[in-house]
């Protein structure tokens, strides 16, 4: 939650210093969650209170919840439609988009992956060392995306024996 704190006070003072006059600044957050939920009312209303309060008032966060914005499954149905008519396989979307939340699970700054392993280890180990220890999986997840985007029929294979 910090580093989301953190990142959007960053955003806030680049548009805050970049813009010539301190007009205001409106940012929308579109979330599917309800308004009462505890993301929205323990994590992103407190943010944007501060950060409205942190900018003088120059930048203020309009939440938008409960999916208010776009329908889950209209959002859904619209993110397919564009693939298929950009001419995607959807399995092979589907396997890409997996292997790159695998990626993110394990690289800085989230690398939900090792806090993990901090977790179960504990002391004994630093965890910029299990973090050097995962760069192998990183290095080797990097070239199977690479070689799935050069060789779409690696992840088509499979599912085209079940036809």
């Amino acid at each position: 939650m910090r580093t989301i704190v953190w990142s959007m006070l960053a955003i806030a003072g680049v548009v805050v210093s970049a813009s010539p006059v301190q007009a205001e600044t409106k940012l929308g957050y579109s979330t599917y969650l309800p308004p009462t939920h505890v993301n929205n009312t323990a994590g992103i209303e407190p943010m944007a209170r501060r950060l409205e309060k942190e900018s003088n008032g120059a930048i203020k966060i309009e939440m938008f919840t409960g999916g208010s914005v776009a329908k889950a499954m209209a959002a859904v149905d619209s993110i397919r439609d564009g693939l298929v008519a950009a001419g995607l396989d959807l399995i092979w979307m589907g396997v890409l988009v997996v292997m790159l939340l695998e990626i993110e699970l394990l690289t800085p700054p989230f690398g939900l992956n090792a806090f993990v392993i901090k977790s179960v280890v504990g002391d004994t180990v630093s965890l910029s060392t299990i973090f050097r220890g995962l760069l192998w999986f990183i290095a080797v997840d990097i070239v199977v995306v690479i070689l799935l985007v050069a060789f779409l029929q690696i992840s088509l294979y499979l599912p085209s024996l079940l036809e």
